[in-house]
């Protein structure tokens, strides 16, 4: 952040990182998924600051659903329920985590 704006570099060292499937990432930002029983799964890897990560964490549990604009929580929803459908159908998960998205 700089001056109120978020600035995006290129090559930038990260202070923290998040890598896991984009699947997990949607149903853990509409609440159908937890973030720490992902990571304790080893489904979802936290890398780098853990305190600046747990920090990220905790600002997104405030984020409540009703108040995102509805075309993307409708957009969210549905998206839930396709990887829902999906998983149903016994795609393989193992190791997500392991690999970039």
């Amino acid at each position: 952040m700089l001056s109120n704006r978020l600035i995006v570099r290129q090559n930038a060292n990260e202070k923290i990182s998040f890598s896991g499937d984009a699947n997990d990432f949607i149903l853990i930002a509409i609440r159908r998924k937890d973030p720490d029983t992902l990571f304790f799964q080893r489904h979802l890897r936290i890398e780098g600051n853990t305190e600046l990560g747990l920090h990220v964490k905790n600002l997104t549990d405030l984020i409540d659903m009703r108040f995102r604009p509805s075309i993307l929580r409708f957009g969210f929803l549905r998206l839930a329920e396709l990887i829902k459908a999906g998983q149903k159908e016994g795609v393989d998960q193992q190791d997500r985590a392991l690999s970039s998205c």
